[in-house]
Protein backbone atom coordinates (compact mmCIF):
# COMPACT_ATOMS: atom_id res chain seq x y z
CA UNK A 1 0.00 0.00 0.00
CA UNK A 2 2.24 2.98 -1.28
CA UNK A 3 0.41 6.54 -1.03
CA UNK A 4 -0.31 7.88 -4.45
CA UNK A 5 1.65 10.85 -3.24
CA UNK A 6 4.85 8.54 -3.36
CA UNK A 7 7.88 10.16 -6.16
CA UNK A 8 7.90 7.92 -8.82
CA UNK A 9 4.01 6.28 -8.90
CA UNK A 10 2.07 7.85 -11.46
CA UNK A 11 -1.75 6.83 -12.36
CA UNK A 12 -3.12 6.79 -15.28
CA UNK A 13 -6.34 8.70 -16.72
CA UNK A 14 -9.26 5.85 -16.10
CA UNK A 15 -10.91 5.09 -19.25
CA UNK A 16 -14.13 4.23 -20.79
CA UNK A 17 -15.13 0.50 -20.10
CA UNK A 18 -18.17 -1.27 -20.96
CA UNK A 19 -19.89 -1.99 -17.34
CA UNK A 20 -19.37 -1.54 -13.39
CA UNK A 21 -19.21 2.31 -13.83
CA UNK A 22 -18.87 2.38 -9.86
CA UNK A 23 -15.56 0.48 -10.54
CA UNK A 24 -13.35 2.49 -12.41
CA UNK A 25 -10.07 0.85 -13.11
CA UNK A 26 -6.56 2.64 -14.36
CA UNK A 27 -3.01 1.78 -14.77
CA UNK A 28 -0.41 2.25 -12.30
CA UNK A 29 3.02 3.14 -13.28
CA UNK A 30 5.85 2.43 -10.07
CA UNK A 31 9.32 4.19 -11.56
CA UNK A 32 11.92 3.33 -8.78
CA UNK A 33 9.12 3.75 -6.06
CA UNK A 34 10.60 2.13 -2.99
CA UNK A 35 8.41 -0.35 -1.00
CA UNK A 36 9.40 -0.38 2.84
CA UNK A 37 8.35 -3.76 4.39
CA UNK A 38 5.25 -1.78 6.22
CA UNK A 39 3.56 -0.73 2.83
CA UNK A 40 3.33 -4.81 2.00
CA UNK A 41 -0.03 -6.63 2.23
CA UNK A 42 -0.63 -8.20 5.63
CA UNK A 43 -1.32 -11.74 5.72
CA UNK A 44 -1.23 -14.84 2.96
CA UNK A 45 -1.76 -13.26 -0.33
CA UNK A 46 -3.22 -16.63 -1.55
CA UNK A 47 -6.12 -16.27 0.47
CA UNK A 48 -6.66 -12.60 -0.54
CA UNK A 49 -7.02 -14.10 -3.87
CA UNK A 50 -9.20 -16.57 -3.09
CA UNK A 51 -11.68 -14.39 -1.05
CA UNK A 52 -11.63 -11.82 -4.18
CA UNK A 53 -12.42 -14.76 -6.59
CA UNK A 54 -15.77 -16.00 -3.92
CA UNK A 55 -16.57 -12.63 -3.90
CA UNK A 56 -16.67 -12.29 -7.73
CA UNK A 57 -18.50 -15.57 -8.28
CA UNK A 58 -21.14 -14.16 -5.34
CA UNK A 59 -21.56 -10.63 -7.39
CA UNK A 60 -21.89 -13.18 -10.97
CA UNK A 61 -24.16 -15.29 -8.89
CA UNK A 62 -26.62 -12.77 -7.40
CA UNK A 63 -26.49 -11.50 -10.83
CA UNK A 64 -27.83 -14.30 -12.71
CA UNK A 65 -30.34 -15.19 -10.24
CA UNK A 66 -31.93 -11.24 -10.90
CA UNK A 67 -31.94 -12.39 -14.62
CA UNK A 68 -33.28 -15.27 -14.42
CA UNK A 69 -35.81 -13.96 -11.67
CA UNK A 70 -36.69 -10.77 -14.12
CA UNK A 71 -37.12 -13.21 -17.59
CA UNK A 72 -39.13 -15.28 -15.92
CA UNK A 73 -42.56 -13.33 -15.46
CA UNK A 74 -42.09 -11.98 -18.59
CA UNK A 75 -41.83 -14.93 -20.57
CA UNK A 76 -45.07 -16.22 -18.82
CA UNK A 77 -46.85 -12.94 -19.59
CA UNK A 78 -45.46 -12.34 -23.09
CA UNK A 79 -47.67 -14.19 -25.84
CA UNK A 80 -46.62 -14.69 -28.95
CA UNK A 81 -49.07 -16.58 -31.87
CA UNK A 82 -51.39 -17.20 -29.22
CA UNK A 83 -48.88 -18.67 -26.86
CA UNK A 84 -47.03 -17.71 -23.78
CA UNK A 85 -43.05 -17.55 -24.95
CA UNK A 86 -42.35 -19.54 -21.63
CA UNK A 87 -44.49 -22.93 -23.36
CA UNK A 88 -42.28 -22.90 -26.23
CA UNK A 89 -40.11 -25.59 -25.91
CA UNK A 90 -37.06 -23.63 -26.75
CA UNK A 91 -37.40 -21.02 -24.50
CA UNK A 92 -38.42 -23.54 -21.76
CA UNK A 93 -35.21 -25.02 -22.33
CA UNK A 94 -33.30 -21.85 -21.85
CA UNK A 95 -35.01 -20.79 -18.90
CA UNK A 96 -34.02 -24.28 -17.24
CA UNK A 97 -30.56 -24.16 -18.26
CA UNK A 98 -30.15 -20.65 -16.86
CA UNK A 99 -32.12 -21.62 -13.55
CA UNK A 100 -30.00 -24.79 -12.93
CA UNK A 101 -26.54 -22.84 -13.82
CA UNK A 102 -27.63 -20.32 -11.63
CA UNK A 103 -28.12 -22.57 -8.90
CA UNK A 104 -24.54 -24.58 -9.87
CA UNK A 105 -22.83 -20.88 -9.14
CA UNK A 106 -24.62 -20.17 -6.02
CA UNK A 107 -23.62 -23.64 -4.54
CA UNK A 108 -19.81 -23.51 -6.00
CA UNK A 109 -19.71 -20.01 -4.22
CA UNK A 110 -20.97 -21.29 -0.87
CA UNK A 111 -18.53 -24.26 -0.88
CA UNK A 112 -15.20 -22.25 -1.15
CA UNK A 113 -16.83 -19.46 0.76
CA UNK A 114 -17.52 -21.71 3.74
CA UNK A 115 -14.45 -23.20 3.21
CA UNK A 116 -12.35 -19.83 3.71
CA UNK A 117 -14.43 -19.22 6.57
CA UNK A 118 -13.65 -22.41 8.19
CA UNK A 119 -9.76 -21.40 7.59
CA UNK A 120 -9.04 -24.03 5.26
CA UNK A 121 -7.72 -23.30 1.77
CA UNK A 122 -10.18 -22.99 -0.90
CA UNK A 123 -7.78 -22.12 -3.84
CA UNK A 124 -9.34 -24.87 -6.31
CA UNK A 125 -13.15 -23.98 -5.13
CA UNK A 126 -12.30 -20.38 -5.22
CA UNK A 127 -11.26 -21.02 -8.54
CA UNK A 128 -13.72 -23.18 -10.05
CA UNK A 129 -16.74 -21.04 -8.65
CA UNK A 130 -15.14 -17.96 -10.39
CA UNK A 131 -14.84 -19.81 -13.51
CA UNK A 132 -18.01 -21.18 -13.58
CA UNK A 133 -19.70 -18.04 -12.46
CA UNK A 134 -18.08 -15.77 -15.29
CA UNK A 135 -19.03 -18.18 -18.37
CA UNK A 136 -22.08 -19.08 -17.00
CA UNK A 137 -23.16 -15.76 -15.92
CA UNK A 138 -22.11 -13.63 -19.32
CA UNK A 139 -24.23 -16.95 -20.45
CA UNK A 140 -27.55 -15.99 -18.42
CA UNK A 141 -27.37 -12.30 -18.72
CA UNK A 142 -27.34 -13.04 -22.50
CA UNK A 143 -30.04 -15.34 -22.77
CA UNK A 144 -32.06 -12.86 -20.73
CA UNK A 145 -31.21 -10.15 -23.10
CA UNK A 146 -32.19 -12.32 -25.82
CA UNK A 147 -36.09 -13.51 -24.49
CA UNK A 148 -36.73 -10.09 -24.24
CA UNK A 149 -35.87 -9.10 -27.60
CA UNK A 150 -35.19 -6.11 -29.31
CA UNK A 151 -36.33 -4.51 -25.38
CA UNK A 152 -33.48 -6.07 -23.76
CA UNK A 153 -31.09 -3.82 -25.32
CA UNK A 154 -33.31 -0.22 -23.92
CA UNK A 155 -31.95 1.14 -20.31
CA UNK A 156 -35.25 1.11 -19.77
CA UNK A 157 -34.83 -2.00 -18.07
CA UNK A 158 -32.01 -3.49 -15.87
CA UNK A 159 -30.83 -6.37 -18.74
CA UNK A 160 -28.74 -4.30 -20.38
CA UNK A 161 -27.33 -2.69 -17.53
CA UNK A 162 -26.58 -6.48 -16.33
CA UNK A 163 -25.11 -7.73 -19.52
CA UNK A 164 -22.73 -5.07 -19.18
CA UNK A 165 -21.63 -5.82 -15.57
CA UNK A 166 -21.56 -9.66 -16.81
CA UNK A 167 -19.21 -8.75 -19.23
CA UNK A 168 -17.18 -6.71 -17.15
CA UNK A 169 -17.36 -9.51 -14.41
CA UNK A 170 -16.17 -11.85 -16.14
CA UNK A 171 -12.97 -10.63 -17.10
CA UNK A 172 -11.71 -9.93 -13.73
CA UNK A 173 -9.69 -13.23 -11.87
CA UNK A 174 -9.66 -11.83 -8.41
CA UNK A 175 -6.88 -9.34 -7.75
CA UNK A 176 -5.96 -8.06 -11.28
CA UNK A 177 -2.63 -7.80 -12.54
CA UNK A 178 -2.03 -9.98 -9.55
Amino acid sequence: MIPTSAPGLRIAEPPGSLGLRALQMADVVLESVPAPEEARLPGDLRRILDASRVALAAMLSGLARGVYEYTLPYTKQRVVHGEAIARKQSVAFKLADMYVAAQAMRWMTLRAASELDAGLTATRNAALARRYASEHGLKIADEGVQLFGGHGFMRDLPLEMWYRNARSLSVLDGLVGV
